[in-house]
């Protein structure tokens, strides 16, 4: 009806935490990159997020299993270097901070 609030309260866990990505041959920290995380579970979930200059990002996500993708530049698709990741996120694997480590291609 016109001029009321619907509430909804949704009972998900989410678990934060920061990712930091590297590369596995030099280990530099990916800075500024742009990526896609995937849920497993629900790919029209999908969001884009980037790195800072220490390539480390913050993640608030329910717990499950996650893939990186590489390769998304100011909204495009482009060919990445790097080969995608999968990310194990849980409250156990979400300590302060995960070091996932990027290989090329």
């Amino acid at each position: 009806m016109p001029g009321q609030t619907l509430h909804l309260e949704l009972d998900a866990p989410i678990v934060e935490g920061e990712l930091q990505l590297v590369d596995a041959a030099s280990g530099a920290p990916l800075a500024h990159e742009e990526l896609l995380v995937v849920p497993d579970e629900d790919i029209a979930a999908s969001r884009v997020q980037t790195t800072d200059k220490d390539g480390r990002l913050t993640l608030h996500l329910e717990p499950g299993r996650y893939r990186i993708e590489f390769g998304f530049e100011k909204g495009k698709d482009v060919r990445s270097p790097y080969v995608d990741l999968v990310l194990d996120w849980s409250e156990a694997s979400a300590t302060p901070q995960k070091l996932a480590v990027a290989h090329k291609r």
